[in-house]
């Protein structure tokens, strides 16, 4: 028999394909304007692209920052509960400044400095890629739960294939163009063979962090710092084979092997049993976010264009379903509790000006701190600190938006 379609659509119809699925189109628009006016009008390109990052960093990256606040810091009932977590996540601030400022204060070597503020910038970047696609899955996760697919098999499966499929094109980017992305690569240009100091002290952090999990998985199970000490482990093992074969060959290497796991993957699934029902809005989402993956990141366009392109996508989706949670958990009779946010739920002209506050702060120092002080070493230091910012969010988030064990936060996205 063919299958049944289904629709569970998590706000609604319209909603659900305007502002969870659909706003790639968001990211086509400004993918047009920018062709306009790099194309039918002579304007710098350099100097369009740069506007275009501003005004994205500015009026969706901070505010989707922010909109995470509302449901945390804001909330007197939730930070009260979680009163732990939210705290000792400020400490994000320090891992940057200790990672780079520990090696560079006992050798005083510029050199080392510079390697390890490129270790610091790239595993940054690879964590905002990884947030991103997380986001999406999170999603995904919710039309699953509503449509009452609970199915282990076929969970990890969908997974594996929207993790694979959105970075094996970041990665093959990396592999055919090997951009310089901060000042310090200029420097190092990628030459890891001589890259043992750094081999160790990467992995002397993941011995430590591996220590402190171990001394206080049972105070603070949250931390799960034996993810990161994995993470330190995986770092030290990169640096060490790219130094041995170069980094060119092992970026090679690991596209060429994710590639052909995607194809496996995707065979298995392929014929496998078909299913009894096809749940049309979680095939359409994985499907469109897959393709906006590949198609964003290989276009022949400037470097700095492609986050903008990716983070609409995900900042207008990330906006809609937190505010949709707000909607439902602060809007009552009983709302009185939770401070301000339900203020901000209630009244949308304080949450914008509050958003566009913080927007002005935030995308203010962190391009300030690149460009406006001559100190190389002081300015790896703040972009440290800058990068803090969206490095709090992603440990936040992936705190705060645990599906399968939050019953309250399944009531109130409607996917109990």
């Amino acid at each position: 028999m063919p299958a049944t379609l289904t629709y569970p659509w998590i706000i609604s119809k319209r909603s659900d394909v305007l502002w969870l699925i659909g706003p790639v189109i968001f990211s086509i628009a400004a993918l047009g304007l920018f062709y306009l006016f790099t194309g039918s009008i002579h304007t710098d390109r350099s100097k369009t692209v740069f506007v275009f990052y501003i005004a994205w960093a500015l009026l969706f990256d901070s505010s989707h920052f922010f909109a995470t606040y509302t449901r945390t810091y804001f909330d007197k009932s939730f930070f009260r509960q979680n009163r732990p977590i939210l705290l000792i996540t400020l400490c994000t601030f320090l891992i940057g400044p200790l990672f780079i400022g520990l090696p560079f204060l006992f050798s005083k070597d510029i050199n080392l400095l510079r390697n390890s503020y490129t270790i610091f910038n790239r595993f940054c970047i690879c964590m905002a890629y990884f947030h991103l696609v997380r986001q999406h899955w999170g999603i995904i996760a919710i039309y699953r739960r509503r449509n009452n697919e609970t199915d282990n098999r076929s969970r990890r499966t969908e997974h594996a294939l929207l993790l694979m499929g959105c970075f094996l094109p970041f990665l093959y980017f990396q592999y055919s163009n090997m951009p310089l992305i901060s000042s310090s690569e200029l420097f190092s240009a990628f030459e890891l063979r001589s890259w043992n100091r750094e081999t160790y002290y990467v992995l002397a952090w993941g011995v430590v962090l591996l220590l402190v999990h171990l001394l206080t998985r049972r105070k603070w199970p949250f931390l799960k710092l034996q993810w990161a000490a994995l993470v330190m482990g995986v770092i030290a093992a990169f640096i060490f084979l790219a130094g041995l074969i170069s980094l060119k060959t092992l970026l090679g290497w690991i596209c060429s092997l994710l590639f052909t796991a995607f194809l496996i993957l995707l065979q298995r699934f392929v014929l496998r049993k078909p299913a009894d029902t096809i749940n049309v809005p979680k095939w359409g989402l994985l499907i469109t976010v897959i393709a906006a993956h590949v198609i964003f990141i290989m276009l022949p366009i400037p470097l700095l264009l492609k986050p903008v392109l990716l983070g609409i996508y995900h900042n207008i989706q990330y906006h809609r379903i937190v505010y949709y949670h707000n909607q439902n958990k602060y809007t009552g009779a009983d709302s009185s509790g939770y401070g301000m946010a339900a203020i901000f739920t209630r009244r949308i002209v304080i949450l914008v000006l509050c958003m566009a506050l913080f927007g002005l702060f935030t995308t203010g120092f962190q391009w300030g701190s690149r460009t406006l002080l001559r100190s190389e070493v002081a300015n790896y230091f703040l972009a440290c600190i800058a990068w803090a910012i969206p490095l709090h969010h992603y440990i936040l988030d992936a705190v705060i938006w645990r599906l399968r064990k939050d019953e309250s936060l399944l009531k109130h996205l409607n996917a109990a």
